[in-house]
């Protein structure tokens, strides 16, 4: 699903890419957005053990439901999101990128399950796979090199699903079990 919105340049600063070294300014026009699309969201609740390994492991700045980089290869800064939208019985959990082209940000919805995280922190966290670096796509026993930066969606210390940017949609490639 993918929806165009509008977005001034000058409403925010961009910094380059990594796990998130965006300013507030970024983090306003994200939460805009979101709320256009999903009002009432909020980010995931993620076990607090996965916030601590991430900001000693990858840096101090690292959020586990927000990443920044460049996934469509055009040369602008994206996003994606792990949020927690609906009302609460029917709530889900749902990963979104937010990919940058020129003056419109394009939503796309990449996973979307059932809930558990009020009740349950959850330990599915995002991460950035940087473009050259290796993976392996589980379900054809293959290695793979990421032709740009991508989107992990990590199940801590049970597995990942990757979520490349190709010919304008995301593929998604289960990396780790």
């Amino acid at each position: 699903m993918v929806i165009s919105v509008f977005l001034s340049l000058v409403s925010y600063v961009l910094l380059p890419g990594s796990n998130m070294q965006a300013s507030t300014q970024v983090e306003n026009v994200i939460r805009r957005e979101l709320n256009k699309k999903f009002p009432g969201w909020k980010f995931v609740n993620i076990h607090k053990a996965i916030h601590k390994r991430l900001r000693e492991h990858i840096s101090k700045d690292a959020l586990p439901n927000l990443i920044q980089e460049d996934f469509d290869g055009n040369g602008q800064s994206d996003f994606a999101v792990y949020i927690t939208h609906g009302r609460r019985s029917k709530e889900k959990d749902i990963i979104v990128a937010l990919l940058k082209t020129g003056e419109l940000f394009q939503l796309h919805i990449l996973n979307s399950v059932v809930s558990t995280s009020e009740q349950y922190p959850s330990e599915h966290y995002l991460m950035v796979a940087k473009k050259g670096s290796e993976g392996l796509d589980h379900e054809t026993h293959k290695k793979f090199k990421y032709a740009r930066a991508s989107i992990m969606e990590i199940i801590d210390g049970r597995g990942s699903i990757s979520y490349v940017y190709e010919k304008g949609k995301f593929r998604q490639i289960i990396t780790g079990d």
